[in-house]
């Protein structure tokens, strides 16, 4: 596996969100997390981090098809869907601000595997002396629409959250 490209999100309230370019149509707010890590719809998605507020790494791997396995090290792993109507994803803050913008080679539907790390430290690896939060994205073209799964975890932080 080659590196994946790091960004740097901004957690506010606990959370960074991902969303479809293309206006989205929210029809609940804030659906009840059914995995610990992530809750949302179709077009979007907030990761629940354990740092209230802040920058936080986020490793990106863009794949063309599903990983063979789950590197090792993760405290949790969930992977849900997206639906990218525009081919680029945005990363953004609790108040909509634009934070990064992904470029997708096509639209359509997207599975996200998203690994977390150290959430229950409340702190970011690589921003914070002692923190050890890291996060991991990997995103992949898929035909279609599918409940989130949990694939290894729940963590400590999650088990809060539940």
């Amino acid at each position: 596996m080659t590196e994946p490209d790091v960004i740097i999100v901004r957690s506010a309230d606990g959370q960074y969100r991902l969303e479809d370019a293309a206006p989205v149509r929210y029809r609940d707010a804030w659906p009840p997390p059914q995995d610990g890590m992530t809750t949302g719809e179709e077009q979007w998605f907030a990761v629940l981090t354990g740092m209230e507020w802040g920058p936080l790494n986020v490793g990106l791997d863009l794949r063309e098809s599903a990983p063979a396995a789950i590197p090792p090290g993760w405290e949790a792993v969930t992977e849900r869907r997206i639906h990218v109507t525009s081919s680029a994803l945005h990363f953004l803050t609790t108040s909509l601000d634009l934070v990064h913008e992904l470029a997708l080679p096509t639209a359509g539907w997207w599975a996200v595997r998203v690994h977390v790390t150290g959430r229950m430290s409340r702190r970011p690896k690589e921003h914070s002396p002692d923190g050890l939060e890291e996060h991991l994205l990997q995103l992949w073209p898929v035909e279609g629409d599918a409940p989130p799964r949990l694939l290894v975890g729940p963590d400590a932080y999650g088990e809060l959250l539940m």
